[in-house]
């Protein structure tokens, strides 16, 4: 037998109010229309009766959709952990709210632009590589959070970049390294280093070590695919430095063989700060399946989307927000997770796992 609904009216007639007190008192923008005490007496029959407001109503009484976009640069990376643990961040504070996500990929771009102009969703979270995306077109009071993204965003109050604090954590190793009395720096960095997030870490690394010291110098090496090759090569140089920022744990593993071979020692050679992300820390594919490094540092990738949220709460409420927000790195105390490495010119890949030849 179909239960039946209770509805607004019925719940008024019961708590012996109007039905837009009953609105009133379900609503936590519009709740201080009613007394401490009807509210509660309403609030019991809600929950003793199981009434769930007409949610069409609520939306028209509203304006709002309670849809907000999530635009991702490709559906190719939802394998990638790093993002998809972003979005469980975003995902894990929509759950406590009204709100739905309603998932947009950078080819959906057109179908996204349209969504925003009818209003069928209330904001849209820009994560990562969708780095073109118009923000311009939607200055007048549509709320747009960048989230993992390298644009920062000035003057604008809808519009806000969440991700982690790069500068930060490279401005702590410079000087810890400094505390140890490192006089010179190798920033072994991945990526194009001229763009996006990658030029963000490169350019801190540089200015960093650039007001540090005149006596402390800092020299940066984009690895390439066959990294263990490429580090005893400039070893055997008779190159040395007392320091080493490494972005990716397989790299420093690789990096820290090759010292050892050259008879240099961390902590007593040499000190080492590797930084990472989610992706890196459970995506890399090869033999190497420990982390040796003794200082970690990884991304909070979930507090990220977990921040993003509360910046688009804050926007939509008027209460005024900054133009960014970074998120501190976490020291990771002791690595449990084993990680192999794709660095390694051994492999050849066929499809996503690598094959010995």
């Amino acid at each position: 037998m179909r239960q039946r609904v209770i509805g607004r009216n019925e719940i008024a007639k019961l708590a012996g109010v109007s039905g837009a007190a009953v609105s009133y008192a379900l609503s936590p923008a519009n709740a201080y229309r009613v007394s401490k005490e009807t509210r509660e007496r309403i609030r019991k029959l809600v929950e003793e009766l199981g009434y769930q407001p007409f949610f069409p109503g609520k939306t028209l009484a509203t304006g709002k959709s309670y849809h907000v976009g999530v635009l991702l640069p490709s559906e190719h990376l939802l394998s990638s952990q790093h993002l998809m643990a972003i979005v469980r961040g975003i995902a894990g504070k929509t759950a406590k709210t009204d709100y739905n996500l309603t998932l947009f990929f950078r080819s959906d771009l057109d179908k996204c632009l349209a969504s925003i102009e009818s209003r069928r969703i209330d904001a849209l979270f820009v994560v990562k590589g969708a780095y073109d995306f118009p923000t311009s077109r939607f200055l007048k009071g549509f709320p747009v959070v960048i989230v993992d993204g390298s644009c920062d965003t000035a003057g604008i109050d809808t519009i806000c970049n969440v991700r982690s604090d790069h500068e930060g954590m490279i401005d702590n190793a410079i000087n810890y390294f400094l505390t140890k009395s490192c006089k010179s720096v190798l920033g072994i960095l991945e990526g194009s280093h001229d763009t996006g997030l990658d030029a963000t870490i490169a350019g801190a690394f540089s200015s960093q070590c650039a007001r540090s010291s005149s006596k402390f110098f800092g020299s940066i090496m984009k690895p390439s695919r066959d990294f263990s090759a490429q580090m005893r090569s400039v070893l055997k140089t008779g190159r040395r430095w007392d320091a080493f920022l490494i972005n990716n744990e397989c790299l420093s593993n690789l990096a820290l063989e090759a010292l050892e071979e050259a008879g240099q020692r961390e902590g007593k050679d040499f000190h080492m700060i590797v930084f990472s992300t989610a992706n890196q820390r459970f995506s890399c594919n090869s033999y190497r399946n420990k982390v040796r490094c003794k200082l970690l540092y990884v991304e909070e990738e979930q507090r990220i989307g977990e921040k993003a949220w509360e910046v688009f709460e804050t926007i939509i409420s008027r209460k005024g927000n900054e133009n960014k927000y970074l998120i501190p790195y976490r020291l990771w105390e002791s690595p449990e997770k084993p990680l192999p490495c794709h660095w390694n010119s051994e492999a050849v890949f066929v499809g996503r796992r690598p094959q010995k030849r």
